[in-house]
């Protein structure tokens, strides 16, 4: 896997976290982003790793919608010599995990934590024993369960998920456990983990999927991820992947040939946010 890979991943996500942070700034009851019903790579509202860029955000008009987005900066604490892309954000927004590419080409998984929603994040950390070759992470919104891509040995076909869970934050993840009752001879790749870690998301190229690759879902049942149900109404001949869901389960965005952003939701009306005010997470 190349680091073209990652930038062209870290392009896609960037179009997403916009489209999502917009449908999430709305309201007034005071509820936060993180309550909204926003995936967990839409939380993150600014940079988070500039203390200056944080300063200068000007709260009051964190959600207005019309306004222009500030000039992105680097959030310095987070880089590093590579490709670096997908970060994902427990509920609370105060840990994150990314993907990190060496020179190789070769993946693995770091961490990141902050005090607050508003805070900077703090330096990378490797997750100790999700090196060498792992991709894509997406965790549960209590940071107890981690799901990646891996072609390591054990895979059933050229890419496989993975998971890894823990008892608390406090103890690191152990090696990731090939998911057998999820994965095929085909490739799956792109899992999303829903909020409370019931669903998994992904896209696979197993049969009967109509393009490159479609979009499947598996839940649990008895704590074990069941079988994958293809999901039959989001199909089509082009490459769909990359999915995205909100926490209540009721819209997906996902891309589509790597071109466009689609929405997909459970009504026939764009489904309105239970808040009627929006402030910042702190």
């Amino acid at each position: 896997m190349s680091t073209k890979r990652g930038v062209v991943l870290g392009g896609f996500l960037a179009i997403a976290v916009t489209t999502m942070l917009i449908a999430a700034c709305v309201g007034d009851s005071g509820m936060t982003v993180a309550d909204s019903g926003a995936p967990q790579d839409a939380t993150t509202e600014h940079d988070g790793g500039n203390t200056a860029g944080d300063a200068a955000v000007d709260a009051s008009k964190s959600c207005d919608v019309a306004s222009a987005f500030a000039t992105p900066v680097l959030v310095s604490s987070l880089d590093a010599t590579g490709a670096n892309a997908q970060l994902r954000l427990t509920a609370d927004q105060l840990l994150g995990f990314f993907e990190a590419f060496s020179d190789a080409g070769l993946g693995s998984i770091y961490s990141t934590t902050r005090a607050t929603g508003l805070s900077p994040f703090g330096s990378r950390t490797p997750l100790v024993n999700v090196v060498g070759e792992f991709y894509d992470p997406t965790v549960s919104g209590d940071g107890l369960e981690l799901i990646v891509l891996s072609n390591q040995a054990g895979s059933d076909g050229a890419f496989d998920l993975w998971l890894s869970n823990r008892a608390s934050r406090a103890v690191d993840f152990p090696p990731p456990q090939h998911l057998a009752n999820v994965n095929s001879v085909n490739q799956e790749v792109r899992g999303y983990l829903r909020e409370d870690g019931e669903v998994l998301y992904f896209a696979s190229d197993r049969t009967p999927s109509q393009g490159s690759y479609d979009l499947w879902r598996s839940a649990r049942s008895g704590g074990m991820f069941q079988t994958p149900t293809h999901i039959d109404e989001l199909a089509s001949a082009l490459d769909d992947n990359y999915p995205v869901v909100t926490r209540d389960d009721l819209a997906i965005y996902f891309s589509r040939d790597l071109t466009t952003i689609m929405v997909a939701t459970r009504s026939s009306e764009r489904p309105v946010l239970r808040s009627s005010s929006c402030h910042r997470a702190q």
